[in-house]
């Protein structure tokens, strides 16, 4: 590969990681560059669809582009089938797209055995157990993400989730609160905002943490956010908490609902959530187990989302088990992927 398909390449990366729409799209157009100058540079392959996948979860009008992600991974695969962030690619897509908790599973461990030391495949690995109730199965590999790549907001903020899903809210908000400041302004920053009732937050200080992110993110009279805040750890004046959240247009809609849900708007989440299911959205795939959404558990609009998307409805983290709808299979009833790298066919065929 020659230096300037590298360049590009590392440009792609660094957009990447940000996760955020408008470099997502940029992120694109770098590893299209890459790939012009070297057809068979299998990372650059890779690269894109990683970032088709984490531009079309965020935003469900880009799911066009998965299919060509699905290709990129595939082609990556073709050409170098001991490249383990090619597995990765494939396997994010087969299970946030697809709902093929199997195939992703087993190409994350692929990737895994092939290279430890890959920061982002701990992650994914760990997130796809924690979504399927596997949460004490999940620890290690986020525990490792973060050795493996401490500066990560994303990982942070994943590390947190894990923690809030085991019942430990006080390492949880440490996370949180790490990944605030690596990703300030960003959804990461956000996330100690929505998720201060769960982390046990003092109004004054969720106040606090509201009006940092609104600075950073540059909504205008930042002070005013407060509310915001004080409203979701306090549960209190959440109707002029949620009418500032509408008339904010600096949030995108998973960040407005995300709020809209912690201040108590819960038929108008449901009414959004149902919306990204039959839009077919990838994003959804936390709530099987994430305890914001204990709320919504017994309605049965919910039931019928985590039942399509074979999500457990629950879990206790004391006695450490999942609750599975009665139609859902349990992974234990699920039998072994027979995807096979060396089986994969030309993504142009």
């Amino acid at each position: 590969t020659d230096d300037a398909a590298y360049d590009e390449y590392l440009l792609g990366r660094e957009k990447w990681r940000s996760r955020e729409i408008p470099a997502l799209i940029e992120a694109i157009d770098h590893f299209h560059a890459s790939i012009a100058r070297d057809s068979t540079f299998a990372l650059a392959w890779s690269g894109l669809a990683d970032a088709i996948d984490a531009l079309a979860w965020r935003e469900t009008e880009y799911e066009i582009l998965v299919p060509q992600g699905r290709s990129a991974a595939l082609r990556a695969l073709a050409i170098d089938p001991e490249l383990a962030e090619a597995w990765v690619s494939a396997g994010i897509l087969a299970y946030e797209f697809d709902g093929d908790w199997q195939t992703g599973e087993f190409a994350l461990r692929r990737a895994l055995a092939l290279r430890p030391s890959y920061a982002f495949a701990q992650q994914q690995l760990s997130g796809l157990l924690r979504n399927r109730g596997r949460v004490e199965e999940a620890e290690p590999y986020v525990e490792k993400a973060v050795e493996l790549d401490p500066l990560s907001a994303m990982i942070r903020e994943a590390y947190a989730l894990y923690y809030l899903c085991a019942g430990n809210p006080v390492d949880a908000r440490r996370q949180q609160e790490i990944a605030a400041e690596l990703g300030p302004g960003s959804v990461h920053h956000l996330g100690l905002v929505w998720y201060a009732k769960l982390l046990r937050m003092e109004p004054e200080e969720a106040a606090t943490a509201a009006e940092s992110f609104a600075r950073a993110r540059g909504i205008p009279a930042p002070e005013e956010w407060r509310i915001i805040g004080t409203s979701i750890a306090g549960g209190t004046r959440l109707a002029n908490a949620l009418a500032l959240v509408d008339r904010t247009e600096e949030l995108d809609d998973f960040e407005e609902h995300q709020l809209r849900l912690a201040l108590g708007d819960h038929r108008g989440y449901l009414d959004w959530l149902e919306g990204e299911w039959e839009a077919g959205a990838a994003d959804l795939t936390r709530i099987g187990v994430a305890p914001q959404y204990d709320p919504l558990r017994e309605d049965p609009r919910f039931i019928a989302i985590v039942q399509d998307l074979q999500l457990p409805n629950g879990y206790d983290p004391f006695t450490k088990t999942a609750n599975w709808p009665p139609s859902a299979p349990k992974p234990s009833e699920i039998q072994p992927p027979s995807y096979r790298a060396d089986s994969a066919a030309d993504p142009e065929s």
